[in-house]
């Protein structure tokens, strides 16, 4: 029987490569994004099940996601305005940036929990960013970021014993469309990603098909033991993406 996997902002880099790679490793899965023609487009390359849904309209997202016996939830949308200057961010941008990529994580994450605790199995796939672990001159959605770590740390403690995993990925910058839109806003290309102590100071330029590979790693393979590693061990960035539950198996 094939395992059903949740992923949200399906539409476009990340988001799309994920559902790809999951549809790949033989899931079922349901692709939601609020661009219908993005969606029918990736249901017909993919076979994924595409639903036109706001991540913040909460009511939708209850009903839709309430309606589905999910073994994987994948909090991929994001958005990223005010990028350099939260001097010169709108009322709005704070709203819809908190909106999207902290309270709608929470609440997908609320609805699709209690089965999962239920069933004894389930994986929450949250995306972070470098820009939540490391200091960089984006106040607001590195803001962001960071609650979605600490979330992602803190639900793994509260969920040990009951079968559920907390995975967290933190890309660097990705060449994706979501790149494309913060760069037109701004005007300029972005001061450097990650300046700390004794990390060579280095990134990836990786599309979103290639940083959906430790998503699909995480939840298509094998559940090893896997030690944590904290944001300053090793002087690699590149080996540090992805936070997963050593103590918890499905």
């Amino acid at each position: 029987m094939s395992e059903t996997a949740i992923v949200t902002g399906a539409s476009s880099g990340i988001g799309a490569a994920t559902v790809a790679a999951l549809r790949h490793a033989g899931f079922d899965v349901h692709a939601l994004a609020r661009r219908a023609d993005r969606l029918e487009a990736l249901a017909a390359a993919t076979g994924c099940e595409a639903h036109v849904v706001d991540v913040n309209d909460t009511p939708a997202l209850e009903r839709l996601l309430g309606a589905i016996e999910a073994d994987v939830l994948v909090n991929n949308a994001g958005l990223g305005r005010a990028m350099d200057s939260l001097a010169e961010a709108s009322f709005d941008d704070i709203e819809r940036t908190v909106a999207t990529n902290v309270t709608a994580v929470l609440h997908a994450t609320r609805i699709v929990l209690p089965g999962m605790i239920a069933r004894r199995r389930g994986h929450i796939v949250n995306l972070g960013s470098m820009a939540g672990l490391y200091p960089l001159s984006a106040a607001l959605y590195g803001a962001t970021k960071g609650a979605v770590h600490r979330l992602s740390t803190n639900l793994r403690l509260e969920l040990r014993g009951t079968g559920v995993r907390v995975t967290e990925v933190c890309p660097g910058r990705v060449v994706s469309e979501f790149y494309d839109v913060v760069i037109a806003r701004i005007g300029r290309r972005p001061r450097p990603a990650v300046a700390t102590p004794g990390d060579g100071h280095r990134r990836d330029h990786l599309g979103g098909r290639g940083r959906a590979d430790p998503i699909r790693r995480r939840v298509a393979g094998p559940h090893e033991h896997q030690p944590h590693r904290g944001p300053t061990d090793g002087a690699d960035l590149r080996r540090q993406p992805v936070r997963s539950d050593p103590g918890v198996r499905r």
